[in-house]
C-alpha cells in the first residue's frame, strides 16, 4: 500500500463569538479555523498561519460632560462663548456608531452695552461640584471643587473686580465602605442554673466584632447556646413512692352487647419525689374488660352482634398520674 504525502490546509473560518472581556484591552470578539481540509498526512506539513483571528467588538460613542462656557471675548456689546464636548465616553470603534448632534454649542452673551463710567465686576454662577473619583473609601482629604467667573459684567472703565474666589473646594469625598457585622467569642458556659441533679447552661456572643455599619449586615446565626448539665446527686433526695391501687371500678355500659370496662388508679405521692428525686416507675392508671356482657343480653345476642360488627381488640390503656 503507498501512502500519499497530503500537506494540511484550513478549513473556513467560523463565525465571529459574541464579545467578551478581552485580556489587555476592551471587549473581543473571537474565530477560529482547523488543519482539517484535509489533515496532514504523517509526512505532510502542518497548515502555516494562525489558527485565530480576534478583533475589538463594535462600540458605539459616547458623549462627555458639556465644558464650562469660554468667556467673551469683549466684556461689552456683544460676544459669542461657546462649550465643548468630546466623543471619547467610549470612543467608537471603527465599525461603531459616531456619537450624534453637536460637538460644540455657542450662543451671544455679554450683550450690555459699552458703559463710559466704571463697571464692578459680577460673578457668574457657581458650576456643578465635581465628582468623587469612586463610591466609597475615599481617603480623608479629598476634595470636591467648583468654580465661577467674574463675566457677569466683567469689571471695567476702572470698576472694581469681583470680590472672594473664583474656586471653592470642600472635603466631602470621604463615603465610607459598608462594614458587615462579625461575632465575637463565645463567652464561657455559665453556672449550671442548679446546685444539684439536672440543670441548664448557657453561653453566648454579640455581633459587635465589628458592629455592622453603614449599611453593613447584621450577624447570623445563633448568639446563644445552651446545653445540660448535671451535678452530684441532691442532699436529701427522696425518690417517689406509688399509693396503693384503689379498687376497681364499676363496668361501664358497653355498645352492641360488648362488654363494658373497668378501672384503677394510683398517685405518686408516698411519698412524692423532691429534692431531684426519681418519678415513680410504671403507670398510674390500669384498665380492663368486665367478665360479662351487660344486664338482658343472652349469649346469642353477643355472638350475633360480634358477627356484624369489625373484630375489636380488647380495650388497654394505661397513663401516668
Amino acid at each position: 500500500m503507498i501512502e500519499i504525502c497530503l500537506n494540511g490546509k484550513w478549513s473556513a473560518w467560523s463565525g465571529w463569538s459574541g464579545c467578551a472581556p478581552g485580556v489587555c484591552a476592551g471587549n473581543q470578539k473571537i474565530r477560529t479555523r482547523t488543519c482539517s481540509n484535509p489533515v496532514p498526512s504523517t509526512d505532510g506539513a502542518y497548515c502555516v498561519g494562525d489558527n485565530a483571528e480576534q478583533k475589538d467588538c463594535m462600540i458605539d460613542g459616547g458623549w462627555t460632560e458639556w465644558s464650562q462656557w469660554s468667556q467673551c471675548e469683549n466684556p461689552c456689546g456683544g460676544s459669542y462663548v461657546n462649550r465643548t464636548r468630546e466623543c471619547d465616553n467610549p470612543k467608537p470603534t471603527p465599525d461603531g456608531k459616531p456619537c450624534t448632534g453637536k460637538n460644540v454649542e455657542t450662543k451671544l452673551e455679554c450683550i450690555w452695552p459699552c458703559p463710559t463710567e466704571p463697571v464692578d465686576g459680577q460673578w457668574s454662577e457657581w458650576s456643578k461640584w465635581s465628582s468623587c473619583p469612586q463610591s466609597c473609601g475615599i481617603p480623608s482629604g479629598t476634595f470636591i471643587t467648583r468654580t465661577r467667573q467674574c463675566n457677569r459684567p466683567p469689571a471695567m472703565n476702572g470698576g472694581k473686580p469681583c470680590q472672594g474666589d473664583a474656586t471653592e473646594a470642600v472635603k466631602s469625598c470621604f463615603t465610607p465602605c459598608p462594614v458587615d457585622g462579625g461575632f465575637t467569642l463565645w463567652s464561657s458556659w455559665s453556672r449550671c442554673s442548679r446546685t444539684c441533679g439536672n440543670g441548664m447552661q448557657r453561653r453566648s456572643r454579640s455581633c459587635t466584632s465589628p458592629l455592622p455599619r453603614h449599611g453593613g449586615r447584621n450577624c447570623t446565626s445563633d448568639y446563644s447556646q445552651m446545653k445540660s448539665c448535671k451535678l452530684q446527686v441532691c442532699p436529701g433526695a427522696v425518690d417517689g413512692g406509688w399509693s396503693a391501687w384503689t379498687s376497681w371500678s364499676q363496668c361501664s355500659e358497653g355498645k352492641f352487647c360488648l362488654r363494658g370496662n373497668s378501672s384503677r388508679s394510683r398517685s405518686c405521692n408516698n411519698p412524692p419525689p423532691k429534692n431531684g428525686g426519681d418519678d415513680c416507675g410504671g403507670v398510674g392508671v390500669e384498665k380492663r374488660n368486665c367478665p360479662t356482657p351487660k344486664e338482658g343480653c343472652t349469649g346469642w345476642n353477643v355472638i350475633q352482634t360480634r358477627s356484624l360488627l369489625p373484630k375489636l381488640p380488647l380495650l388497654q390503656e394505661s397513663q401516668r398520674l
